[in-house]
């Protein structure tokens, strides 16, 4: 248990290891995806802007701005009329196209950030839109039907997000590039836009770094909580194991006390019985004599001493197998009938004491029971007989409690002390009376027996003077699962049904 307790752990804190590792590369994914994905957005928002100013130019003919060191007349409309004016304060103008305007937004962008774009085309007019080997193989992708290129590259050693959207041709470029004989609607070039990495790259960087310590921390702690509690998971079972040990030996221990006291019961049983019985013959040998009457008198002590020997080894015998029963088979009988047959068992002794036995209820009451009821009885009446004064009765009647045959037992005797009327069901406890022999085992035996039908018995008060024992017995026999439930609560069950 021990191996495979260790083993569990071992898989515990593998199988954690394993999920903490996925959730870092997984979350280290999502945010390299997310770096990736605003470089992606900050392209196309640079591109929509250059397509944006592009499309005012266009759509106004182009635009005249004044002639500068930096804004020379273009080169590449010298065939267009009107390229350069003069206004009538004599300042000199020239025309700015679309793509020089968005060449020049360019250069001011690189100044102010490092976005950078380029206007290409696989058939370029001016010499600098030459497309490189990247915007080339966009270039190519628009012609296959392609409405956008992006990856990340690396130009001149340093990496970027590279986006490309392709540049169709309208009706009002086509002055400026009437020689390329391009249509409206056709592809003839397009924009491309590279976003630095670096910065996003070190936010990413970070962001992940953070994600690792977060991950290592939540690691760390549920190893340490596993080591703990493997310790303490591993200290309960060897606990356990040394327990289970420990009741190992208790239980060979006990089987060898049963074994004995088996051996004692069997010895007690045998073996005493049999010159217990060579004493009652040789005592009945004695009275059939004629003797002197001390003779007779000393003969009928040895006999009733032997017969009281005899009950003893009887009772303790039968006790002993009792005890060891923990269900009983039962039957269908007339409570009754097994009440009347007690009486008739103990009619002789009763008659002997001067004490009348008095059975008032009548018809029949059906009970599941086991016949071993009829001793309950047996010794309820002998005792009561044994208490009771001589010419006093001994009264027994049945009621009917629903789910319950209640039997009681009334004597006029002495009565029963509050603080032995629990006392006298236990083994080899009785009241003391003079004259009055038995083991204490008869009431013991009576509970038991009692107890295996689900039923209960109890002394109480009489209030004419003396003691009432009850006996509570469900009409339908003990319950299959009585073990597993008190045997109270069994009868508050059985009367609240």
């Amino acid at each position: 248990m021990l191996k495979y307790l260790r083993t569990s752990i071992f898989a515990v804190g593998v199988t954690g290891t394993v999920m903490i590792l996925a959730s870092l590369f997984w979350n280290a994914s999502q945010v390299h995806k997310s770096t990736i994905e605003e470089a992606r957005i900050q392209a196309r928002i640079a591109h929509d802007e250059d397509v944006v100013y592009r499309n005012w130019n266009s759509r106004h003919g182009g635009v005249y701005v004044r002639v500068t060191d930096e804004t020379r007349p273009n080169p590449y409309l010298a065939d267009v009329a009107d390229r350069d004016i003069t206004t009538t304060t004599g300042e000199r103008l020239t025309l700015v196209n679309p793509a020089f305007m968005t060449r020049q937004a360019h250069e001011y962008a690189g100044e102010w950030h490092n976005v950078a774009g380029h206007l290409t085309s696989l058939n370029p007019i001016r010499p600098g839109n030459k497309p490189d080997r990247w915007e080339w193989s966009a270039l190519l992708d628009f012609e296959e039907g392609a409405e956008e290129v992006s990856s990340v590259a690396m130009v001149d050693g340093v990496e970027y997000f590279r986006l490309m959207k392709p540049l169709v041709a309208e009706q009002e470029c086509l002055g400026c590039h009437a020689g390329q004989a391009y249509s409206p609607g056709e592809i003839r070039g397009g924009i491309s836009m590279a976003v630095p990495m670096k910065p996003m790259r070190t936010i990413e960087r970070s962001t992940i770094l953070k994600l690792i310590m977060a991950h290592a921390a939540l690691w760390i702690v549920g190893f340490t909580a596993l080591l703990a509690g493997g310790r303490r998971l591993m200290r309960a079972e060897e606990a356990r194991s040394s327990a289970e040990e420990d009741l190992k030996v208790h239980a060979r221990k006990l089987e060898e006390s049963n074994r004995l006291k088996d051996l004692f019961t069997d010895i007690m049983r045998h073996d005493l019985l049999n010159p217990t019985g060579i004493i009652n013959c040789y005592a009945d040998f004695i009275l059939e004599r004629e003797v002197d009457p001390r003779t007779r008198d000393f003969s009928v002590k040895i006999k009733n001493t032997a017969a009281r020997l005899i009950n003893m080894i009887d009772n303790a015998s039968r006790f002993t197998h009792l005890k060891e029963m923990e269900a009983v088979e039962c039957e269908d009988l007339d409570l009754g009938a097994v009440i009347e047959e007690a009486m008739l068992e103990v009619e002789e002794c009763c008659g002997g004491a001067g004490v009348e036995l008095v059975y008032r209820p009548s018809g029949e009451f059906p009970i599941r029971a086991n016949t071993m009821l009829e001793n309950v009885f047996v010794n309820l009446f002998s005792n009561a007989a044994k208490y009771a004064p001589e010419g006093e009765r001994v009264e027994v009647d049945i009621e009917d409690g629903g789910k319950l045959w209640t039997v009681s037992v009334k004597d006029f005797g002495v009565g029963i002390p509050d603080e032995e009327k629990e006392r006298v069901f236990c083994r080899f406890e009785r009241l003391r009376k003079e004259g009055v022999q038995g083991t204490g085992l008869g009431l013991a035996i009576s509970r038991h027996l009692v107890e295996l039908h689900d039923g209960v018995i109890w002394a109480q008060d009489n209030p004419e003077g003396g003691a009432i024992f009850m006996v509570s017995l469900p009409k339908d026999g003990p319950r299959t699962d009585r073990l597993q439930v008190p045997r109270l609560e069994l009868l508050e069950e059985r009367l609240s049904a």
